[in-house]
């Protein structure tokens, strides 16, 4: 399914603020790897090392390639961190919104359990 251009230049007009979110749990996350009292420098390393690369992997399936033609997989991978929120998600047509809700439906029943590298995955 193709996005609806209202739609498409709904996320198109949220792109940056969605890509912040994202980057600020990430952060965040990284900032509370590195305050752990109880791991040694080099286990907050590996911690943080690893991480980085799960996060980049999810940075890369949201954004990378960014045009109408992928924006259904980008919306259900933003959808399933918790990036498109249930107020962004409101502002689609309901058409959008279900393909959203289905495609993630599709990607639960493949994996059965996200990753949850930011700790808001659905």
């Amino acid at each position: 399914m193709v996005f609806a251009e209202r739609d498409w230049k709904y996320l198109k007009r949220i792109h940056d603020e969605m890509l912040a979110s994202l980057c600020a749990g990430i952060n965040q996350q990284a900032a509370d790897l590195l305050q752990s009292p109880a791991e040694s420098e080099h286990a907050k390393y590996l911690s943080l090392y690893n991480h980085l690369r799960k996060s980049d992997d999810i940075l890369a399936e949201s954004f990378n390639d960014w045009r109408r033609s992928t924006i259904v997989q980008k919306a259900a991978c933003l959808y399933r961190y918790g990036v498109l929120t249930q107020e962004h998600l409101a502002q689609l047509s309901p058409d959008a919104q279900e393909c959203v809700r289905f495609s993630e439906s599709l990607w639960k029943e493949k994996k059965k359990e996200p990753n949850k590298v930011l700790g808001t995955a659905r």
